[in-house]
């Protein structure tokens, strides 16, 4: 028997155990597949809580138009209350959103703005421009209050491309025991 012979038969019969050696497969299939797993799991925790977020915003929204759609009058300190109620409904630690109303009459086709009240980052608005705001249907002379909210969003985790990013939420309301609610001092 040659010598290129026994080291062949040596390395068939070394690769044979090798292959049938099961030892520390579970610990490979684990490390292959905790990773994977982890990051699963934490995609789906950011995307729900984002969710929750964004649904949170829309409320505090929809409540603070509705809030203010029940008043005859409001006053600043009115509305910046209304804005602290949103906030708080919003999120869910102290973060600050950002806060916009509007009463605008409709005369003829456009909307003029009877009122505004606004905090950062928004400025009070003077105008309602339909082609970038989806005004609601309104008879002349009717009066509607917008509502915008500006919430920030951090999610939890950096997956999938997710950045620091701002729920904007928009709401309209018509007054509902006046034809105008009006802004005093």
């Amino acid at each position: 028997m040659s010598r290129a012979s026994l080291i062949g038969r040596m390395r068939r019969a070394i690769g044979r155990r090798f292959a049938a050696d099961e030892n520390g497969v579970a610990a490979i299939e684990f490390s292959v597949v905790v990773p994977i797993l982890i990051v699963v799991v934490l995609g789906a925790a950011t995307y729900f809580v984002m969710g929750r977020e964004d649904y949170r915003s829309k409320r505090a929204t929809y409540v603070a138009a509705d809030i203010i759609a029940r008043q005859n009058s409001v006053s600043d300190s009115y509305l910046a209350l209304v804005k602290t109620l949103a906030e708080r409904i919003a999120t869910s630690n102290a973060r600050t959103i950002g806060f916009r109303v509007t009463s605008a009459t409709k005369i003829g086709p456009l909307f003029v703005v009877n009122w505004s009240y606004a905090t950062a980052p928004y400025a009070k608005r003077t105008l309602i421009d339909s082609a970038l705001v989806s005004t609601p249907l309104a008879g002349i002379g009717e009066s509607i209050l917008m509502v915008e909210t500006s919430t920030p969003y951090r999610p939890l985790f950096g997956l999938a491309g997710l950045a620091q990013a701002t729920h904007e939420n928009v709401s309209f309301a018509r007054p509902r025991n006046v034809s105008q609610v009006l802004k005093v001092e």
